[in-house]
C-alpha cells in the first residue's frame, strides 16, 4: 500500500543510502563501509531495551555533514569487528552499542543498566564482555567481578578523605546502602530516618543506622520476622547479610522492633549495623520511588553506583520531627536536638506541600497526645544552649544551623502556616 512503509526501519535505512548516493547497498556492502547505524538507532535494531529514539544515530570514520533534520552523525572510529550486517544495514555490534551509549552521557545510569541487563538477557552480549569492557566497567561498576575487601576500605577510606569526610561513617553507609539496594527487591518496605535524608540531602549529618517500616504492618514484631524472612543470608558480590532476632525497645514516643544486622566476607564479620522497625505508620502522602546515589564517590566494582529506594514522604518526616521536639517522654522534655537540625536543612533543601505537612501535623498530634505549639517557642528552658553543645559535636552537623537561633529562625519561618493558628501567630520573643 502506498505510504506504508516496507519494513521498521525504511528511515534508516533511506538516510543510510544518502550518506553516499553514488554506490547501490549492494556495493557498499561488498566493502568496507565507513558510515555505519549506531547508538540509539542501533539498540532499536538490536531489539535492546525501550530507548527514545530522538532520530537516526549514524557513525563515520570521517567527518561527515547532514542537513537532514533528525539525523545526527557521531565521528568515531570503529574497527571491523564492532559492527555487522542486519537486513542489508551495518550496525554496531551490541557491545559497541552499548559502550556507545554510556560515553554519550544521554542516559541516566539507571537506564544503562537496564539497557546493559536486557542485553544480557537475551544473549546479545556475554556478562563477562560487559565487564571486560573499560566504557561499560566505569558507567556500570556494579557487573565487574567485586574487588577485595581489602581494596574496597582502602578506595572508600581514600574517598572519605578526599571528600572531607569520616572514613568510619562511610563505610558503615557503604554497607547500609548495599542492604537497602537488595532490600529494594522486596514490595512494600519503606526508608525513614536519618539514611533517608543522605539520601535526599547535601551535606546531611552522620548516621549509622537503618530506620524502615513496612507499608500495612501494624506490628514492628511482625515487620522484623518479614525482614528476617527476606534478607537474613541476603548475598551482594562478596558479602553475605545475616540478620538477628529482634528485640522490642522503645522508640521514646513510639514501639520499635530492633535488629541487628551482621556482614560478612566469606567467614569473617567485617562490620554491622541496627535497624529500627516501625509498625503502623500513617502516610498522608505517598512515599517517593527513587534512584539515589550510593553516599560516596569510590569507584567499586562489582556494587553499584546508585540505590532503588522508596522513602518516607517528606511531609510525614518533617512532622515527625517537629512534634518530637515538643512531646513529653518520660524523663521530662525532648532532647530531640538533632531533630531541629535536620528540619531546618529539610526546609532549607525540599519543597513540601503544605496541605500535606498541615495533615501530617495533625496525625502526630492526635498519636502522640500533644500540641505542637503555633509559635513554636523553646521547647524546654536551656533547650537552646543544650542543642548548641550538642551539634557542636555532631559529626558531619554544618554550619549555619549547628545553632539553635539559626535553625529556629528558618524552621519558623517554613512551617508556622503548617500549625493549626500559626498563621494569625504572634512571633516568639
Amino acid at each position: 500500500m502506498p505510504g506504508v512503509p516496507s519494513d521498521a526501519f525504511e528511515e534508516v535505512r533511506a538516510e543510510w543510502l544518502a550518506t553516499d548516493p553514488t554506490r547501490t547497498a549492494g556495493e557498499r556492502r561488498s566493502g568496507a563501509d565507513s558510515v555505519v547505524v549506531s547508538d540509539e538507532t542501533a539498540a532499536a535494531i538490536h531489539g535492546i531495551g525501550d530507548l527514545s529514539a530522538g532520530g537516526v544515530h549514524l557513525t563515520a570514520s570521517r567527518r561527515l555533514q547532514t542537513r537532514q533534520v533528525g539525523v545526527s552523525v557521531h565521528q568515531r572510529t570503529l574497527a571491523a569487528k564492532e559492527y555487522q550486517w542486519i537486513d542489508g544495514l551495518p550496525v554496531t555490534t551490541p557491545r559497541r552499542t552499548l559502550e556507545d551509549l554510556a560515553s554519550s552521557g544521554r542516559w541516566e545510569h539507571s537506564q544503562l543498566r537496564d539497557l546493559t541487563m536486557d542485553a544480557i538477557g537475551r544473549g546479545l552480549v556475554a556478562r563477562p564482555d560487559v565487564a571486560r569492557s573499560p566504557v561499560l566497567g566505569r558507567a556500570l561498576p556494579e557487573l565487574a567481578p567485586p574487588v577485595s575487601h581489602a581494596s574496597l576500605r582502602q578506595r572508600l577510606a581514600n574517598d572519605a578523605r578526599e571528600r572531607g569526610a569520616d572514613p568510619r561513617a562511610t563505610y558503615n553507609t557503604f554497607f547500609r546502602m548495599l542492604f537497602l539496594a537488595g532490600l529494594a527487591g522486596h514490595d512494600s518496605w519503606v526508608l525513614k530516618g536519618g539514611t533517608n535524608l543522605l539520601c535526599r540531602l547535601e551535606h546531611s549529618r552522620s548516621t549509622l543506622d537503618l530506620d524502615l517500616f513496612r507499608l500495612g504492618d501494624r506490628s514492628p514484631t511482625f515487620a522484623a520476622g518479614v525482614l528476617h524472612e527476606q534478607m537474613d543470608g541476603h548475598t551482594a558480590g562478596r558479602y553475605t547479610f545475616r540478620v538477628g532476632d529482634s528485640t522490642l525497645g522503645d522508640g521514646e514516643d513510639i514501639e520499635v522492633a530492633r535488629v541487628k544486622v551482621t556482614v560478612f566476607d566469606g567467614t569473617t564479620a567485617v562490620e554491622s549495623f541496627n535497624i529500627d522497625l516501625s509498625g503502623d505508620i500513617i502516610l498522608n502522602a505517598e512515599p517517593d520511588e527513587v534512584e539515589v546515589p550510593r553516599g560516596d564517590f569510590a569507584v567499586l566494582p562489582g556494587y553499584p553506583a546508585t540505590i532503588p529506594a522508596r522513602l518516607y514522604a517528606v511531609e510525614n518526616q518533617m512532622a515527625d520531627k517537629l512534634c518530637a521536639l515538643y512531646a513529653s517522654y518520660g524523663s521530662g522534655p525532648s532532647t530531640r536536638y538533632r531533630d531541629l537540625y535536620d528540619l531546618a536543612m529539610m526546609v532549607d533543601q525540599l519543597s513540601f506541600d503544605r496541605a500535606a505537612l498541615a495533615a501530617a501535623v495533625g496525625v502526630q498530634q492526635r498519636v502522640r497526645r500533644m500540641i505542637v505549639p503555633a509559635t513554636l517557642d523553646e521547647p524546654a528552658p536551656g533547650w537552646s544552649a543544650a542543642f548548641d553543645k550538642q551539634l557542636g559535636r555532631t559529626p558531619g552537623a554544618r554550619t549555619p544551623f549547628t545553632s539553635y537561633v539559626a535553625a529556629m529562625a528558618v524552621v519558623r519561618d517554613a512551617l508556622r502556616s503548617a500549625l493549626p493558628g500559626g498563621d494569625d501567630a504572634a512571633p516568639p520573643r
